[in-house]
């Protein structure tokens, strides 16, 4: 039996966000470059933290910030830590990603940005 598939879920309610990473590399002096890029998510189910979630409650996140849950057939490697999820106009920064049978769960701190 798999994992639970948020699919139908995601066909019905996801949302589109945008996850962007940084690259950086170095020249021989250790000057450093950056380089972004983009992938577009366009069914991801996007929760705001509130209050009254663990999450909050415990100190880790705080009001504002968001989990997001992608299907695993969506998932790729932008869905890692210090890249950042752009929801709306607002920035996020991914501080964990939990693998899960069937989807994948991102945390995220809002930046301000």
């Amino acid at each position: 039996m798999g994992g639970f598939s948020i699919l139908s879920i995601t066909g019905q309610l996801g949302e589109s966000i945008v996850v962007s990473g940084v690259t950086r590399s170095y020249n021989s002096r250790g000057d450093v470059t950056e380089s972004y890029s983009s992938f577009n998510f366009s069914g991801a189910v996007v929760e705001v933290l509130n209050a009254e979630d663990d999450l909050v409650k415990e100190g880790i996140f705080q009001v504002g910030d968001i989990q997001v849950f992608v299907d695993e057939s969506e998932a790729n490697s932008f869905l890692a830590n210090d890249n950042y999820v752009w929801w709306g106009s607002v920035g996020y920064i991914i501080r964990e990603v939990v693998v899960n049978k069937g989807h994948y769960q991102v945390l995220a701190k809002r930046t301000g940005i």
